[in-house]
């Protein structure tokens, strides 16, 4: 009987160590996991920022070239030129819709 214990006692050490080693297995896992979702915001936010950034850069030279191809329709020009300035300006402004 004696023996049995002890054979139980080694056994339920076994375990305990086992689950011990299971439960920081797990552990760094889930800070694994926290450390690469932090990081993926991260990059998120960035391309966001860089986004916004890039939209800027390119709205302000289209409000440019829409402007000033109003201008030109508004000007003394031959019909092919006037077509011309027109699909530049109709261009421009598709073009801002999706920036």
């Amino acid at each position: 009987q004696q023996q049995q214990i002890q054979h139980l006692q080694l056994q339920l050490q076994q375990q305990t160590t086992h689950t011990c080693s299971q439960h920081k297995i797990q552990q760094d896992a889930i800070l694994n996991l926290q450390r690469n979702n932090q990081q993926i915001k991260q990059q998120a936010s960035n391309q966001l920022k860089h986004f916004a950034c890039m939209s800027h850069e390119i709205r302000t030279p289209l409000n440019c070239i829409i402007g000033l191809s109003s201008l030109l329709l508004d000007t003394k020009l031959d019909q092919s030129q006037q077509e011309m300035v027109k699909l530049i300006n109709t261009a421009g402004d598709l073009l801002s819709t999706v920036v």
